[in-house]
C-alpha cells in the first residue's frame, strides 16, 4: 500500500529530469530528452501554443527545450536563436524527437485538445459557389 505523501515529501524530493535516449536511424546515432518542469511548460505554452495558429516552430521549440544529455543537462533550453533552424531541420527526425519527448513529459492528452482547438480556428470556410 503507498503511503500518502506530505508537503515536506512533495517539496523536498529532487527533480530527476530522467533523460530517455531516443534512437535516430535517420542520422545514425541518438539523442536525449528530458522531462521539464512545471514553469518550464507554461512559458513553452506561452510562446507557441495557441497564441501564433501558424508558427511553424512549435513541436522544433518543443524537441529543442527537451534535449539532453546522458545526465539529462539540457542542451539548448537557454539559447533560443537556433530554434527556427532546428524546427526547419529533417521532419522526421523532428517528428522521432518530438513524439519521445511529447510522450515522456505526459503531454499527449493536453496538447492534443489544444492544438485541435487552435487547428478549428485555422480551417478555412468552405470555398464552393453560392
Amino acid at each position: 500500500m503507498s503511503q500518502h505523501l506530505t508537503t515536506t515529501d512533495i517539496l523536498g524530493a529532487t527533480f530527476d529530469r530522467c533523460p530517455l535516449k531516443v534512437p535516430i536511424p535517420e542520422r545514425d546515432g541518438h539523442v536525449f530528452v528530458c522531462r521539464i518542469t512545471a514553469s518550464e511548460r507554461e512559458v513553452w505554452e506561452g510562446e507557441y501554443v495557441g497564441t501564433d495558429d501558424k508558427d511553424p516552430n512549435t513541436r522544433g521549440s518543443f524537441a529543442w527545450l527537451t534535449l539532453c544529455d546522458e545526465a539529462g543537462v539540457q542542451q539548448f533550453a537557454e539559447d533560443k536563436r537556433q530554434i527556427a533552424s532546428f524546427a526547419a531541420m529533417d521532419c522526421a527526425f523532428i517528428t522521432r524527437v518530438f513524439k519521445a519527448a511529447y510522450d515522456h513529459n505526459g503531454m499527449d492528452i493536453e496538447f492534443d485538445k489544444k492544438t485541435a482547438k487552435n487547428s478549428e480556428k485555422t480551417t478555412p470556410p468552405d470555398s464552393g459557389s453560392s
